[in-house]
């Protein structure tokens, strides 16, 4: 019985596309190894998102090349879609999955007649994550993910309510919505399109002891309505909400091509505050952003106070070739 190991980086809807490949490979007759074991087909999903992240796939590539020089060495992810040609050389390389849609065609070129669709377990924890959606067309200035995930792709509502039947049924008691632009959820579906809101109220109509919680969404895209579900449902909807604020300074907002000023930022916070019982709060802060000064670093330390967070993810700028960011002069304008 051949055997496989799937390595994954980066955010969550990398843990989600590595979770659909191994019950893929499950279907046809592959078995996880334990550490230690023979391996003779090695998964890489990367993530590009900085370079210490490109730095972290190239690594773990090479030690798995170096443990089990027999295997094969299967890379997807980001930094596939951003530079193949980086890993294709690299030891123990074969084939490279630029694209997440293909995924399904990689697995019928394995002998999969039917691959899954979806997932139907997410490991021993009691939170499984779901993707609904994919690709971002944002394009803030310092962000490589639209560049390698360009397309729209939304799940259709009946799909990701029989997905997260299956899951709840599985005894999975936390559903995570994910995508990499969650907020664009149904913007590339037919008419009438369904919004993330609309996606929500369905799911909280599924049966089952269950709660659902939002990943990452930009503070204009809590619309009423979405405000409204989670005031209305808060046994099943969790009051937490991560608004990536990046940056307190409005210069360095348009800077880096954020779709809000810091104004319209706190008043959706104030807005969550006055309708949920008790939110959690919290964001992504980029320091180190090209033109960033003392004085732009300080107003974001004060919106910071101003708003209470419960956790903030913080994290240096790191150009990305291809970004306008990488272009931008270090000093101030």
């Amino acid at each position: 019985m051949p055997s496989f190991w799937i390595y994954t980086l980066g955010c969550k809807v990398n843990q989600y596309e590595s979770q659909y490949v191994r019950e893929g490979l499950l279907r046809l007759g592959f078995q996880e190894a334990n550490p230690g074991e023979k391996v003779d087909l090695c998964i890489v999903n990367t993530c590009t998102v900085t370079a210490e992240s490109d730095l972290k796939s190239r690594k773990i590539i090479r030690q798995l090349a170096r443990r089990h020089p027999e295997a094969r060495i299967v890379v997807m992810g980001c930094y596939a879609a951003r530079a193949p040609q980086e890993l294709a050389h690299l030891p123990g390389v074969v084939q490279l999955i630029q694209d997440k849609a293909q995924l399904p065609q990689w697995l019928a070129q394995l002998g999969l007649v039917d691959p899954p669709q979806g997932i139907s377990s997410f490991g021993s924890r009691h939170r499984a994550f779901v993707k609904v959606q994919d690709g971002c067309q944002q394009h803030c200035r310092y962000c490589i993910i639209p560049l390698v995930r360009p397309v729209l792709r939304s799940r259709a509502v009946r799909e990701v309510l029989e997905e997260i039947h299956r899951l709840v049924s599985a005894g999975y008691r936390e559903i995570v919505l994910t995508g990499i632009h969650l907020g664009h959820y149904g913007r590339d579906l037919p008419a009438p399109q369904p919004t993330l809101a609309d996606l929500v109220a369905a799911i909280l109509e599924l049966p089952g002891t269950f709660r659902l919680r939002l990943s990452s969404l930009e503070a204009v895209e809590v619309t009423p309505e979405l405000l409204q579900i989670m005031a209305d449902r808060p046994d099943r909807l969790c009051p937490h909400l991560h608004l990536p604020l990046q940056s307190g300074s409005n210069k360095m907002l348009e800077r880096m091509g954020r779709p809000y000023r810091l104004e319209d930022f706190l008043r959706v916070c104030d807005q969550v505050r006055a309708r949920l019982d008790n939110p959690a709060l919290t964001t992504d802060i980029l320091v180190g952003f090209p033109g960033e000064t003392d004085r732009d670093f300080q107003a974001t330390c004060r919106a910071v106070e101003q708003v209470g967070f419960s956790k903030i993810h913080i994290f240096p700028f790191s150009p990305r070739p291809g970004t306008a960011a990488a272009q931008m002069p270090d000093r101030p304008p």
